[in-house]
């Protein structure tokens, strides 16, 4: 997939969006233009599941001169929770002292991350059975050794 690109001018609202940016945030570009930077972050989390408060907002630091690279967000959209991979850079005016507008681009990486997730249990479930009984669940001569040899070390 494409990456997406939206530009947002001074007033915080979008002026520009690319096709990748719609298919990726699942709206038509009427839905995205015009509107405040905050389509793009609507209620965004972060990885470990809390909610993006608003000054950590990609869009809000570039918005107040900080740029932003690789951020990962997870955003609501129509057919449930995607993650996407941001990048803001904010362009100033010609004094450069004021931004004038924020670039924003961005990847959907839910694929990436739901096969990260994939991966995660597996090796949870592998180092399960390699330190579990099969039968019984109970913890194994294996686990017991580490189990003994960690406390040795503390001792």
């Amino acid at each position: 997939m494409a990456e997406g690109v939206v530009i947002i001018g001074h007033d915080g609202r979008v002026i520009e969006c690319n096709q990748a940016a719609q298919t990726i945030l699942e709206r038509r570009a009427d839905e995205i233009v015009g509107r405040r930077g905050s389509v793009i972050s609507r209620k965004a989390i972060k990885e470990a599941g809390t909610r993006f408060p608003v000054p950590e907002c990609p869009v809000v630091l570039a918005m107040r001169g900080t740029p932003c690279t690789g951020c990962i967000m997870g955003i609501e959209s129509k057919h449930g929770r995607r993650w996407i991979s941001i990048n803001t850079r904010p362009i100033f005016d010609d004094s450069g002292n004021t931004v004038d507008a924020v670039v924003a681009s961005f990847n959907d990486i839910t694929e990436r991350k739901a096969t990260e997730e994939a991966l995660k249990r597996s090796q949870e479930r592998l180092y399960f059975l390699a330190t579990h009984d099969v039968l019984t669940s109970l913890p194994n001569r294996s686990l017991l050794e580490a189990r003994v040899d960690h406390a040795i070390a503390l001792a």
